[in-house]
């Protein structure tokens, strides 16, 4: 299952003005889509995914014209909202995420050792280090490094010798560009740019839409008004 449009509205509001004529546009679809059509880019007029998905026939057609017509209007978007997008949380494009990964066993022999920590990378920040596994020696985890120099080696200093067997933890934190299961990144589209792009994390995107776009237009222009339906 792909992309499929089966109704399209686009109307004006008008500002309460007695001399001077300002609108809002709204548009409004109708989707159903699998899970896995994660890549909701209205912006894109090429066409991209979706209007490519759904063009071709009605409301398609109707809704991509109206789409270049709005964004050759419009001053500013607004916002996009609906019932499928009220239990997903909008995300920025770069989230900072922590992770605990755990080391290898200590050696013992020496206050301090190079650690192999499987997942760990030289553009990580280390935010904690402890010790979760004790060695043969009783002793703790004394100073960490904010980074590690080499990919998946991790030098770690404990108060003395902590024996063999000695495992610690480290929380990392790394930015990510991955969408994060229950939520959606919004970008204008570079091109078209009054137009925004919705991107789900594939297999959690939303199967079925009603959503409200709107903008301020440009003083002097007037709304797009249009209906049509599969």
């Amino acid at each position: 299952m792909t992309f499929a449009l089966t109704a399209f509205q686009a109307y004006g509001i008008e500002a309460e003005e007695a001399v001077n004529k300002r609108y809002k546009q709204v548009a409004i679809l109708t989707i159903t889509a699998a899970n896995t059509n994660n890549d909701l880019d209205l912006g894109d007029l090429a066409p991209g995914t979706f209007w490519n998905a759904v063009d071709g026939s009605e409301p398609g057609d109707t809704g991509l014209a109206a789409f270049k017509d709005i964004n050759q209007r419009a001053q500013s978007f607004v916002g996009i909202g609906g019932s499928s997008l009220a239990p997903y949380a909008k995300a920025d494009a770069s989230i900072p995420v922590i992770s605990l990964l755990d080391s290898s066993a200590s050696s013992g022999g020496n206050a301090s050792e190079t650690l192999t920590v499987t997942g760990l990378l030289t553009t990580d920040t280390v935010v904690s280090a402890r010790m979760t596994t004790a060695g043969a020696n009783n002793v703790a985890v004394k100073t960490f490094a904010k980074t590690c120099a080499v990919n998946g080696q991790y030098i770690v200093v404990w108060t003395a010798d902590p024996g063999a067997n000695a495992v610690v933890t480290l929380g990392v934190q790394r930015a990510t560009t991955t969408v994060q299961a229950g939520t959606y990144q919004l970008t204008m589209d570079s091109t078209y740019t009054q137009m925004p792009n919705i991107l789900f994390l594939s297999g959690d995107a939303p199967t079925t839409y009603v959503l409200q776009l709107e903008w301020v237009l440009k003083p002097g222009e007037v709304p797009v008004e249009v209906y049509a339906a599969a």
